[in-house]
């Protein structure tokens, strides 16, 4: 008997060992898990400081096909910006940069960095920074979803050259930034291998860095061919000059204009059927009899913002050439851009029928 307990007792404590060791062994590998997961985040983490999303997901695929091939791809419709501040080493002494030169230009930097987390900014990637020059693209993701074309590319590097304009004229009002803008196709790719760097290379990227070096502080200049793209998203542009470009010989320029608080300016349709509204006119009845929802009309402003005018009755009637004095000279005003006109002026030539 004397045996058996002891053979139980050995028993019980194997079995109380066994459990201590699975009980062990799988705490450390959940511990070791855990620490692989985080060394996996800080890696992607640093693979997002310098390079963008879908190039990064690539590189941490884990895939044996990737690693050591070399990465480039191509886009065809890509907005590329070259945003520098003129004579900023100058200002702080030339070539002797200090501590105050350092410290200034990264705060110039990280409030252009901050801008990206925008929403509107989503699909804006920077490249990098040389010097005092602040270079960023729109176009580059592959997803189907941001797959959109020159001119919206042009037109949301365009307000983003506008927010780094305000922000550093709100952290200093020693300098100015000076933007060069062009939109077309580039080749993006991953070179080097202790630290790797996505660049984009074309002459697209060329022009681009020539339209700032040939610009003017707070403005924002594009060729023709960017200018058109701009045009056809209401973005407004006014031409500059024939320049001489390096490498180009003559081209012309122009400005994306900016309001007094340096935001683009946009062109907004007003109305679709303008033409036919010009033979409207309008007759009001002041009626008695309570008016029903039929009887609310709404008009649009052009600029977004509805009001309802309360109306008995609307006739349409031909319009004698007097009545349409002065709506060509609004027609033109119109094509120029002009934003916030009075509703009174705007339909100055709605008249009271008789």
């Amino acid at each position: 008997m004397a045996v058996i307990g002891v053979f139980f007792i050995v028993m019980d404590r194997q079995h109380e060992y066994m459990h201590r060791l699975d009980f062990q062994w799988k705490r450390q590998l959940k511990r070791e898990q855990d620490q692989a997961n985080v060394t996996k985040f800080v890696n992607k983490m640093l693979l997002l400081n310098i390079l963008p999303l879908h190039v990064a997901n690539v590189y941490l695929a884990n895939s044996r096909e990737v690693s050591g091939r070399l990465y480039s791809e191509s886009h065809e419709n890509v907005a590329v910006m070259f945003a520098s501040v003129p004579g900023f080493l100058d200002f702080f002494g030339g070539g002797d940069v200090g501590v105050e030169c350092v410290k200034t230009l990264h705060e110039i930097i990280a409030a252009f960095d901050k801008l990206l987390f925008e929403a509107q900014f989503s699909r804006v990637e920077k490249i990098k920074v040389i010097g005092a020059t602040y270079m960023a693209a729109c176009g580059l993701r592959r997803d189907s979803a941001d797959a959109f074309g020159a001119g919206a590319n042009a037109r949301t590097m365009a307000k983003f050259a506008a927010a780094m304009i305000r922000e550093l004229a709100a952290l200093s009002e020693d300098f100015q930034l000076r933007v060069g803008l062009n939109v077309g196709a580039v080749i993006a790719g991953v070179v080097g291998a202790q630290k790797p760097l996505y660049d984009i290379w074309s002459d697209t990227v060329n022009v681009a860095s020539r339209m700032e070096y040939a610009g003017s502080s707070g403005k924002i200049q594009v060729p023709e061919a960017t200018a058109k793209a701009l045009n056809l998203q209401r973005v407004a542009c006014t031409f500059r000059d024939e320049i001489n470009v390096k490498g180009k010989g003559l081209m012309r320029v122009y400005f994306v204009d900016l309001d007094e608080e340096m935001f683009v300016v946009e062109r907004f349709e007003v109305f679709e059927t303008r033409q036919e509204q010009r033979n409207v006119s309008v007759e009001v009845h002041d009626e008695e009899e309570t008016r029903g929802p039929e009887d609310n009309y709404k008009k649009d402003s052009g600029y977004g913002s509805q009001g309802v005018i309360q109306v008995g009755k609307i006739r349409i009637e031909g319009e004698t050439e007097e009545d349409l004095e002065g709506i060509d000279e609004e027609d033109e005003n119109e094509e120029k851009g002009e934003k916030g006109k009075n509703l009174d002026e705007y339909y100055e030539y709605l008249r009271p029928a008789d």
